[in-house]
């Protein structure tokens, strides 16, 4: 009878370490940073590229980062401006780097977006948005950009692969309207949740073609792909392009595939080209301190609809914290015609810092593709996150618009930030006392602990004890003992984890 006791004590400690070492790696950890980037009039005419805005983060742990730069863009007509992501202060060629001119002087404004994915190691870490004009230099080389820099940090997991990435330039390809496989990648993860497959970059083809690009978990094009038609422009024949796609998926190696097809155009043409960033990341399903929500949009917006709600998603949480909210789409509108698009929280009200601008830029090609980043903050309660359209006052189009994307929603709870959820009813402070401490923990109010073992875990998951600490006649646990440093503490008859600080003096 003892050896089965230990047994199912080990059991016990085993499945307890799992879930916390779980909980630290994946969920505890993961944080956002943004900041509002706002040029005016700047010279991109330069032998190097220009930094305009950099953003330090500091890494809790070894993970990765997703780094954002999206925003709009004017400029003088036929200057071809570029503009990444970047963990140095210049761009590099083959990762999806975005290009976007001014056709002429009547459409200067331009939707841009870049991201990149990076390891990184704890610590401070710098991130830059970059831009230069090298070629296409019909105009005078300046250009006012309007945007955000968004940094997402990922901690690391020892259950799931959690994010994946490649830069990839897929040409030529000759594309037909029988669909082609033109990129894949796999990602490994051993619970339910949420894959969220991102792509953002630019196609290349004839003048007045139409592709379509998709996504699959088996290869084949169906009726539940999601598709976006790209029709190319007419001067250098480059579409920018965004696309998101949410599957649930449940535990396995996901392959995810990239399709293409031609719906318009000759089928002989062999330069079709695709240059993106290809996106994977997993989300598990059931994490209170980790979580995604999205939901499909598509609206149509009409001139005398002001401030009209186009997407709405609505949380009911009972914590706060930190809210990453991304508006991922496109729209159809006259070439005339100039559309405002905001992210807003309903508790704040509106921000111009998520305002963006869409205008079609030659008439055949009225897509506009765009992703909008924006850090919010979490209330407990209900939250509702909207994507607002408007046409703006100078728009002397037809007045009527088509909105489609995915508004998705990733959030961070404030008491995720131990890497471990405590998972207590009232103040922790309450229950137990001092903390920080030297060495002695009372608990408060429970006369049923007295002489059960506890269950004692450092910041890294690790247990460092299962039998040498119980609680003591008076409600107490002397940790004298142990190094100064954060503990995690589970009393086996309590199902509450205490975070503790031991902290001897001298």
């Amino acid at each position: 009878m003892p050896q089965i006791q230990s047994y199912n004590m080990m059991k016990m400690y085993t499945y307890l370490l799992a879930s916390l070492l779980s909980s630290f790696s994946l969920v505890g950890q993961n944080q956002f940073w943004q900041k509002d980037i706002e040029v005016n009039n700047a010279n991109l005419r330069t032998p190097k590229s220009v930094v305009l805005g950099e953003l330090e983060v500091d890494a809790p742990s070894d993970g990765f980062v997703i780094v954002k730069f999206e925003g709009n863009v004017w400029s003088s007509a036929f200057d071809r401006i570029v503009l990444a992501a970047s963990d140095a202060e210049s761009w590099f060629s083959n990762d999806g780097n975005i290009g976007v001119e001014a056709y002429d002087s009547n459409h200067i404004i331009n939707y841009f977006s870049h991201s990149r994915l990076y390891p990184i190691s704890k610590g401070l870490k710098k991130f830059y948005a970059v831009g230069q004009n090298f070629v296409e230099l019909g105009g005078n080389g300046r250009a006012t950009i309007k945007a955000r820099l968004t940094v997402e940090f990922i901690a690391s997991s020892a259950n799931n692969q959690v994010v994946k990435a490649k830069g990839s330039i897929i040409y030529p390809v000759l594309l037909s309207s029988k669909e082609k496989r033109i990129d894949s990648l796999s990602i490994k993860n051993n619970e339910e949740g949420k894959l969220i497959v991102m792509v953002d970059g630019a196609c290349n083809g004839d003048t007045k073609e139409e592709l379509l690009l998709s996504s699959s978990l088996d290869g084949q094009w169906n009726q539940e792909n999601e598709n976006i038609t790209m029709i190319q422009n007419v001067s250098y024949n480059t579409q920018l392009f965004e696309y998101c796609k949410i599957y649930d998926v449940a535990p396995g190696t996901q392959n995810v595939y990239l399709l293409s097809k031609k719906l318009k155009g000759d089928s002989t043409y062999d330069r079709n080209g695709y240059v993106y960033n290809f996106n994977l990341q997993f989300i598990p399903n059931g994490r209170k301190e980790f979580t995604a929500y999205h939901q499909e949009i598509s609206h149509e917006l009409k001139k005398n609809d002001a401030n009209k709600t186009c997407g709405e998603l609505i949380i009911t949480s009972k914590d706060k914290g930190k809210a990453l909210v991304t508006y991922i789409g496109h729209s159809q509108s006259d070439i005339k015609d100039i559309l405002s698009l905001t992210l807003i929280n309903t508790t704040k009200g509106f921000s111009d810092s998520t305002k963006i601008f869409a205008q079609p830029n030659v008439s055949h090609n009225n897509y506009v593709f765009y992703q909008i980043n924006s850090i919010m903050n979490l209330q407990e309660g209900q939250n509702s996150f909207k994507i607002i359209g408007n046409f703006e006052p100078n728009s002397s189009g037809n007045g009527v618009a088509s909105i489609y994307g995915n508004l998705i929603i990733k959030i961070v709870s404030d008491d995720s930030s131990t890497g471990i959820h405590e998972n207590t009813a009232q103040n922790e402070a309450d229950i137990l006392y001092p903390n920080p401490t030297t060495g002695f923990i009372h608990f408060a109010g429970n006369n049923q602990l007295s002489s059960q073992p506890v269950l004692i875990f450092d910041q890294s998951g690790k247990l460092v004890s299962s039998n040498q600490y119980k609680v003591i006649n008076d409600n107490s646990i002397d940790i004298q003992g142990l190094k100064n440093g954060i503990y995690f503490i589970k009393v086996s008859n309590d199902h509450r984890i205490y975070k503790v600080l031991k902290n001897s003096r001298g």
